[in-house]
């Protein structure tokens, strides 16, 4: 039948039949007109209040399922993983409103670390999974005793606190924002063996994602839009952020050129914290040359020390030696043939030999120094 028609506009109708009577029990504009019925999300007019005290209500009526989102305007069905994909989907872009992914309520208190209550007395420290990825080693020096590495640190945890909305399948999809990432609770390492105990960051350098662990729960159908919801405690927090660090390293020359070195990285909670959190090895990656100028990656490591509770990252590295052969071993060794082939030559020639002589000494010792000055004055 026609539909209600005032001052030029049109309208959807709810009627309500008893018997042979009709009466119109609500209205709402039609906008666009080229609407699919009367679905999507429309502002209803009562001519009496009906389910509440208002006569005038926000309803959404969808032809879609659980997992389609209803576009506002026109109710044509999406997918819900093109839901907060960054990416229009709808004709009114209404698939891309209210993309908190994070969302907090008041008891929420962004200084304390997600302790989980076990009983009256006993509470569960919040297990923080850390992975270290070193993309390179910068530099070496044996003087300074110093090992700079770039790496990429990451955190991972749960906040049974937290609700997450429309996760994806793709973690790079449920990238925090900014505003986000500064409203919750963030775990924090210390650098123990570094010059001023540096400390890790959250400032916009990090990467914060949220990986999906479960399968979506349904919003309640009071609400006027499609939205999947996930627990906090079943759903990891991923937070990442690239380093570069000069760590102090203790070189032992004792057994120069024919030595192997370990160097150290070292990470515990700040301050006090270890008493909230407790890191857990989860992976360690080299994915840097394992042939460097002076020494090359012999292996890498990383353990768990329970007596101080940190995180140690152990990278041992050989010398080359060829290197040293070549500078070191060998010329001194031809000069030493040299000043021994002199103790042959005739007596006239003792002035030759007193300068051939001489002048290996000088170049030994230059050579000596040169090296010495590379090496910690300890050893």
């Amino acid at each position: 039948e026609n539909l209600d028609v005032k001052g030029g506009k049109k309208f959807w109708q709810i009627l309500e039949g008893k018997g042979n009577k009709t009466s119109v029990l609500g209205q709402a504009e039609m906008i666009p007109t080229v609407s699919s019925l009367a679905s999507g999300l429309k502002t209803w007019n009562f001519e009496k209040p009906i389910c509440s005290d208002k006569e005038e209500l926000l309803l959404e009526f969808s032809t879609c399922n659980d997992d389609e989102f209803t576009c506002k305007s026109d109710g044509a069905c999406v997918d819900m993983e093109t839901r907060c994909d960054k990416f229009p989907n709808c004709a009114d872009f209404s698939d891309e409103e209210n993309c908190n992914t994070v969302v907090l309520d008041d008891t929420y208190i962004q200084d304390f670390a997600p302790l989980e209550r076990l009983n009256e007395t006993v509470y569960k420290r919040t297990d923080i999974f850390v992975t270290v990825d070193i993309v390179s080693i910068l530099d070496i020096s044996e003087k300074n005793e110093v090992l700079e590495a770039k790496f990429v640190l990451t955190l991972k945890w749960k906040d049974f606190r937290i609700i997450f909305h429309n996760l994806k399948e793709k973690t790079s999809m449920n990238t925090l924002t900014k505003t986000e990432r500064s409203s919750i609770w963030v775990p924090t390492l210390v650098f123990i063996n570094t010059k001023d105990n540096q400390v890790s960051q959250s400032d916009d350098s990090v990467f914060t994602e949220v990986e999906k662990h479960e399968n979506a729960t349904i919003n309640s159908f009071e609400e006027n839009e499609n939205i999947h919801v996930f627990q906090g405690k079943r759903n990891n927090f991923v937070m990442k952020r690239t380093y570069s660090v000069k760590w102090i390293c203790s070189f032992n020359m004792m057994w120069y050129p024919f030595d192997t070195q370990s160097c150290t990285m070292e990470f515990r909670p700040e301050g006090n914290s270890n008493a909230n959190i407790k890191l857990v090895v989860e992976n360690l990656i080299y994915q840097g040359p394992k042939d460097l100028t002076q020494y090359f990656i012999k292996s890498t490591k990383m353990t768990f020390r329970a007596k101080d509770e940190r995180i140690v990252v152990v990278v041992t590295l050989g010398r080359r030696l060829i290197g040293t052969i070549l500078t070191v071993y060998l010329p001194t060794n031809v000069m030493v043939i040299i000043s021994q082939a002199t103790n042959y030559f005739k007596p006239f020639f003792f002035e030759a030999v007193i300068t051939v002589n001489l002048t290996i000494i000088l170049v030994i010792c230059t050579m000596f120094l040169a090296i010495s000055q590379s090496l910690p004055t300890t050893s």
